[in-house]
Order: C-alpha cells, then sequence, then structure tokens
C-alpha cells in the first residue's frame, strides 16, 4: 500500500509548489501570450493533431500485429513488432510531455468556455494511473477557479503521459527478454498500451479546449 501511497502524496504536494510559483509567475506568462496563438492557430493545432494520432495509431498497429501475432503462433515476429512500438513510445513521450509542459505555461490564461472535468479513474486499468486520476478528482473538489482545475488535469496528465510510458517500455523490453513466455506481461503490456492511449486522448482533447477558448477570445477581441 505505502509504494502507492508515497508517489501520489509527492504529486499532490508537488502540484501545490506549482500552484504557487504559477501565482507568482502569471505577469511573466502573459508577456509569453502571443507564443500560445502560434502553437494553436487553425494549421498548427491540425498538425499537431496529426502528429499525436499518427504516433498513436502507429504505437497501437505494432502491439496489435504483435498480438495477432503472437496468436498465430509467430513469436519471433511478434517479438520484432514489440520492439517497433518501444522505440516509437520511446521517441514520442517526451513530445507529448514538452507538448503538455507548454500548454501548462498558458493554462492560467485560458478562458474557461466550459467546465473542465477531472480524469476518470474508472478509465484506467493500471493501479497506479487509477490512483493519479483519483487524485485528480479529489484535489479538483478543492479548486474554485476553472484554469486552476484545468492546470491540475494537465498536471497529472503529464505525470500519467511520463509514467505510463516508462512503464510501458520497461515491460516490452522484460517480454521481449522473457521470449514472450509470460502470458501476464503480455496483459500487463496491454493495459498499459490502453492507459497510455486513454491519457494520449485526453491531452489532445485539452489543447483542443485552448484552441477553442483563444479562437473565442479573438473573435471577442474583434
Amino acid at each position: 500500500m505505502d509504494a502507492f501511497i508515497v508517489p501520489i502524496i509527492i504529486v499532490f504536494i508537488s502540484f501545490l509548489i506549482l500552484f504557487l510559483l504559477g501565482k507568482r509567475n502569471e505577469v511573466k506568462v502573459q508577456k509569453e501570450w502571443d507564443r500560445l496563438y502560434e502553437l494553436t492557430g487553425a494549421n498548427s493545432f491540425a498538425r499537431v493533431k496529426h502528429c499525436v494520432d499518427s504516433k498513436v495509431m502507429a504505437i497501437d498497429l505494432a502491439y496489435g500485429e504483435a498480438n495477432e501475432l503472437k496468436q498465430l503462433g509467430s513469436m519471433q515476429e511478434a517479438l520484432k513488432l514489440l520492439d517497433v512500438g518501444c522505440n516509437i513510445i520511446t521517441e514520442f513521450t517526451p513530445s507529448m510531455y514538452r507538448l503538455i509542459a507548454t500548454m501548462m505555461r498558458f493554462s492560467r490564461m485560458v478562458i474557461a468556455i466550459t467546465p473542465v472535468k477531472p480524469l476518470k479513474p474508472g478509465n484506467f486499468k493500471i493501479t497506479q494511473l487509477a490512483s493519479l486520476a483519483l487524485l485528480n478528482v479529489v484535489i479538483n473538489q478543492f479548486l474554485i477557479s476553472m484554469k486552476d482545475r484545468f492546470k491540475l488535469k494537465l498536471y497529472i496528465i503529464g505525470k500519467g503521459i511520463y509514467m505510463a510510458g516508462s512503464y510501458l517500455v520497461k515491460s516490452t523490453k522484460t517480454l521481449i527478454g522473457s521470449k514472450g513466455e509470460e502470458e501476464k506481461d503480455w496483459q500487463r503490456i496491454n493495459d498499459l498500451l490502453s492507459d497510455y492511449k486513454e491519457l494520449s486522448r485526453e491531452t489532445m482533447a485539452c489543447l483542443q479546449l485552448i484552441h477553442d477558448s483563444i479562437s473565442l477570445d479573438q473573435a471577442y477581441i474583434k
């Protein structure tokens, strides 16, 4: 139980520190506002979405085909595809983390056009990630501002992406090292992949919210 409680406490304290620093740095963030317009402009937003969707699809395809080849008895080919998927995740996860970090910097400037809903614990299969989502639900109740709730959600998603990506790479390498003999390792990878895709979907939903908010702000200014 302590193995799950300690990381949750660390994330909770880290967010409080980040929240307080965000209050102090809001003037500095205002000066960088124009940079977010570049990220969420119609063309840029479409490019980012296409890139994320393509990478997630490639990862899903690699792991999905690996599962099918395993069922057909072609274990060596299955392991090769797992290695391909693992490499994509290794390259892709840092990019997702940077995207979330960028959104975090500007989250306080977002117009809350819709209520920010926390992650749903029931959407996650891995205990640690479900616990993070539960933390999002709990802290969300104590925040009044929709902007702060949005910032919290991004922070939790960022931690989740980092954890899911790391666990997925580690579990894949473990499975490849064992020659794919352990069925429980295959199931864990499938669960992690499901959670990784859920976090990626939530990331793009947050970027969509920023895009829509800025579009509304621009329309209001005009």
